[in-house]
This record gives structure tokens, C-alpha cells and sequence, in this order.
């Protein structure tokens, strides 16, 4: 996992970055490597003595590395929002709820419903994929009551922290860095 982290406010943010994780198949590239996974990105946002959790892990191994990260900010653990449905980018939801309880976690509508799909389809999918690497993976999210909106909003620096734009498409984009839309849509002076 490699950190990386802002402390330009109050308001802070620290990506961690889970390596790709390697298929069980036959099939390789065409240099005779193996399939991995795409990395994935995880936001702890921190306020003084609190932090959200944007896009927790989804393997065992990457999700137990990521919650002793959580622990090291000496930060309690509020909420976790996930920004889309693949499995890829929730799957760890209830092992970090097992370590750190009365956590809410929170997704749009159509997030969840992309959350339920994937679930149906783990065994026959994931599991063939991946296996013995993923924890039981219960949908424990609660929707948000806004199509979409902020994990975090600081008005002293004016810095709104957004979901991950058409990645999946179950709802619409709230940032584009090239035209600005999330500045506009929020306010933002400046968008994580």
C-alpha cells in the first residue's frame, strides 16, 4: 500500500493504494503474465478526531492492511460511502464493520442496487476469480438521501470531496476536472 495525503486544511485527506490482486485462470497476457487486478484507491478523510472512509478494500489481506491504517491515524472511524457498486470497491465492508463497530455506511440507490447484482453474481464470478481471498460480503449499505453529494465539506476552505464520476453510471457524473462541473454543481473552490 502506498500513502499519499493532503493537509492543506482542517479538512484532510489521505489516498491508500492496494496493489492488483492476480486472477486464478488459464488465461494470460500476451507476454505470458498473469491477469491482475486494476489497484484500488481508498480516501480516509480526517477531521480532528474523526475520519470517513470513501471505497473500502474488497481482499482479506488488502482489507486487514487498511484497517491497521485506520487504527495508526489515532482518528475514530464514522462512516464509510462507497462510490459504486463493483465488488472491487466494497467487498471489505464488513470485516473493517467487525473491527471498527457502529460504523454507517452509506451509498446512492443506485449503487446499492449495482452492490446486490454483484453479491448474486460473486460465486460464479468472484469467487471463481478470487478464491478464499474475499470475506462474507453482506450489503450493509444504507442509501443517501440525495442523488449524489459530498462525503465531506470543509465551508472555511470551501473543498467538496465527490464520488468517482460515471465509473460505473448508476448515477450521473458530479465532477469533471477538464470543465469544472463539480465546482460548479457545489461551490467548490476546490474538488478531492
Amino acid at each position: 500500500m502506498v500513502d499519499t495525503s493532503s493537509t492543506a486544511s482542517a479538512l484532510t485527506y489521505e489516498v491508500v493504494v492496494a496493489d492488483g490482486v492476480e486472477r486464478h485462470t488459464e488465461l494470460r497476457l500476451p507476454d505470458g503474465g498473469p491477469i491482475v487486478s486494476s489497484p484500488l484507491s481508498s480516501t480516509l478523510i480526517h477531521g480532528c478526531r474523526e475520519m470517513v472512509l470513501v471505497d473500502p478494500c474488497w481482499t482479506i489481506q488488502q482489507t486487514t492492511l487498511l484497517g491497521d491504517r485506520i487504527e495508526a491515524t489515532g482518528r475514530r472511524l464514522v462512516a464509510v460511502y462507497i462510490t459504486h457498486g463493483h465488488g472491487d470497491h466494497w467487498f471489505g465492508t464488513a470485516q473493517l464493520l467487525k473491527r471498527f463497530p457502529g460504523v454507517q455506511v452509506y451509498a446512492t440507490p443506485g449503487t446499492i442496487a449495482l452492490m446486490d447484482q454483484q453479491n448474486a453474481a460473486r460465486p460464479s464470478f468472484w469467487d471463481i476469480l478470487f478464491p478464499g481471498l474475499i470475506g462474507p460480503s453482506p450489503v450493509l449499505a444504507k442509501p443517501v438521501s440525495r442523488r449524489y453529494g459530498h462525503s465531506g465539506w470543509s465551508p472555511v476552505t470551501r473543498t467538496g470531496i465527490c464520488r468517482t464520476p460515471r465509473h460505473d453510471r448508476p448515477d450521473p457524473p458530479v465532477s469533471d476536472r477538464r470543465t469544472g462541473t463539480a465546482r460548479r454543481q457545489t461551490g467548490a473552490t476546490r474538488v478531492l
